[in-house]
């Protein structure tokens, strides 16, 4: 059986295959690492079925089933033989709100590449739109035809943008 372990002053888990209880914290180089009795194995499990059906079934990151373990084992349930400091000192980040706010950010970059790398046509450089109108020769011929010298504007040009008209 491996034993989950924790830090009495940061919280950080451990399980007794790596560390023994009594060793200083790798993290914090303070505290030492307390035993729980409790199987890693079994909790880790546990805590990722709980995880998959809330979350359409997908596994915790490790950050995640870090803090789901302080939480279920940790907080308020070894409190004397923990340091309020360890409970005082948690980081944002480290919350469940914190990981699922970083997610949510992830989920959006990741959707504004995917956005981006599917949109290959060609857009407005003044104001982004892709609903252009392409400049025939034949429109551009006609132009010159009719206004001479006035209508060369165009002869550079490819698109004109139906939004906003630009032309480029």
């Amino acid at each position: 059986m491996e034993e989950l372990l924790f830090c009495n002053k940061c919280g950080k888990t451990s399980t007794s295959s790596s560390y023994k209880i009594g060793d200083r914290c790798y993290t914090c180089e303070i505290g030492t690492y307390i035993g729980t009795g409790i199987d890693w194995s079994t909790a880790y499990m546990e805590l990722s079925k709980e995880y998959e059906k809330t979350h359409d079934g997908h596994c915790p990151s490790s950050l995640e089933s870090d803090e789901m373990l302080r939480e279920k084992y940790f907080y308020k349930k070894l409190d004397n033989e923990v340091d309020y400091s360890a409970v005082k000192k948690r980081k944002y980040w480290e919350s469940p709100e914190g990981v699922e706010e970083q997610n949510r950010i992830t989920d959006r970059w990741y959707a504004k590449q995917n956005a981006q790398k599917f949109s290959t046509g060609p857009k407005c450089p003044i104001c982004g739109s892709t609903n252009l109108k392409k400049i025939t020769g034949t429109r551009k011929a006609m132009k010159i035809g009719l206004f001479g010298l006035f209508g060369a504007g165009d002869l550079g040009k490819t698109y004109q943008c139906c939004k906003c008209g630009a032309r480029f």
